[in-house]
């Protein structure tokens, strides 16, 4: 009798502790440090923000697909990097068309991050982040929408957001 009992705990563990592990792995995903909407499709995006690089030699850029594996839906991945006093310093943007207008892109900002001084990183929460984005928004993206006449707003935060359901 003790056999069982004890043979049935040690299966209840397992299928609580699998189940638990696949619920941990599937909301591991970070929510995005912030979210913005572009008027214009990934590919434009992608074009005008090239040029507007290639105009400033203190920025780089590189956009890579987001999945190789399949069909090329415009997803692309964003990285950009930059020096600013002496500081290395990294964005990571990922950059989706919006199934829901023809024309429309929404970048999400996944990684702020101050590589000299060890700052910033995945999360909204992390230290140093704030001044990141505030330098990104202040200094990159308000001057690309200058010279490239391009519009990008902050999105706000939608009910599964709130919840960082993920």
């Amino acid at each position: 009798m003790a056999r069982r009992i004890i043979l049935i705990g040690l299966v209840l563990i397992i299928l609580i502790g699998g189940f638990a592990y696949f619920v941990g792995g599937v909301s591991a995903t970070s929510p995005p440090i912030k979210k913005y909407g572009y008027t214009g499709t990934v590919g434009q995006f992608e074009r005008k923000f090239n040029h507007y690089v290639s105009l400033h030699s203190d920025l780089k850029c590189e956009f890579s697909r987001r999945d190789s594996m399949r069909y090329d839906d415009g997803s692309r991945d964003l990285i950009i990097e930059l020096t600013r006093n002496g500081n290395a310093i990294e964005y990571s943007l990922v950059c989706d068309n919006d199934s829901d207008k023809v024309v429309s892109a929404e970048l999400k900002l996944v990684e702020a991050y101050n590589k000299t001084t060890i700052k910033g990183g995945y999360s909204s929460k992390a230290d140093g982040v704030n001044e990141l984005v505030a330098y990104l928004e202040n200094n990159i993206l308000n001057q690309f929408q200058k010279d490239e006449h391009v519009i990008i707003n902050p999105k706000k935060e939608d009910f599964f957001d709130q919840l960082h359901i993920y």
